[in-house]
């Protein structure tokens, strides 16, 4: 318990201090996610399909799991590795099948190679749309959730396109809250949640998960969760979470303006 409360006041201290980050994704973190993962393996079983080859979704996961190193494209040769893989598996692919799988490939790799000048922050004080965030509901309807993360030890996690940190420069961002002995990524705008979580995981030496949040209580819709959501820990061992709850209050309109003011927002 101890190393978990380390990190999340080691977390906070880091937004406190507006701390910088320049961080290059390590091979490990250059791997296809999730998500796509499973495009490669429905588009691979559908292909495979018309060659009269028939595999379950299973058989695909298993082979790609055994091999994702490959997913790093670091020495270009991904049609090269991807065929073996399979074959190895007494499986020839079709050269569609690889040009399909590539195609997915390509979609993320070239996002994640590159250096990522980061921000953290306990503010929530930039323009609309400065983090391609345009029209958010935290800038419109629900502008008041962002002082319920502030006032509850939250902030922000902001990318820019260059190191000179400049908003106009501004290109992506997720929330943060802390819970529990954990902190919580969310609405993420301009690049997947996963990847801020990756990347802060390298950074803070910490893991990731995805959970559902969801906000309660009487004027629970105005913190409003948009998508995916990832939880950053610092142990052995996968905590049993999947669901977390926040239950925190909305200010009132005068309370609201005071806090604004005295932010200069």
């Amino acid at each position: 318990m101890t190393q978990e409360i380390s990190f999340r006041a080691s977390f906070k201290h880091a937004m406190r201090d507006k701390e910088k980050l320049s961080i290059f994704p390590s091979e490990e973190l250059l791997c296809v996610p999730e998500h796509l993962r499973y495009a490669l393996v429905f588009s691979i079983k559908a292909d495979l399909r018309t060659l009269g080859v028939r595999v379950d979704a299973e058989f695909v996961r298993e082979v790609l799991a055994d091999n994702q190193w490959m997913f790093t494209g670091s020495n270009g040769k991904f049609g090269k590795h991807f065929r073996s893989s399979f074959k190895r598996a007494n499986i020839n692919l079709a050269d569609e099948t690889v040009q399909r799988a590539g195609r997915i490939f390509r979609q993320y790799i070239p996002v994640l190679k590159k250096t990522y000048h980061m921000e953290l922050s306990d503010r929530i004080d930039w323009e609309d749309g400065d983090f391609g965030d345009r029209d958010s509901c935290f800038w419109g309807g629900s502008i008041k959730a962002r002082m319920m993360i502030e006032e509850n030890g939250g902030g922000a996690v902001k990318i820019y396109k260059s190191d000179t940190y400049c908003y106009t420069l501004g290109s992506s961002r997720c929330l943060v809250l802390p819970w529990s002995r954990y902190i919580i990524l969310f609405n993420a705008y301009g690049t997947p949640i996963e990847v801020f979580s990756k990347l802060l995981g390298q950074h803070f030496d910490c893991r990731s998960m995805p959970v559902r949040v969801e906000s309660i209580g009487e004027h629970g819709e105005m913190l409003y969760f948009n998508g995916d959501a990832e939880l950053l820990y610092r142990q052995d061992r996968d905590p049993d979470i999947s669901y977390v709850e926040f239950d925190i209050s909305c200010p009132s309109d005068g309370e609201f303006n005071e806090w604004r003011e005295d932010r200069g927002y």
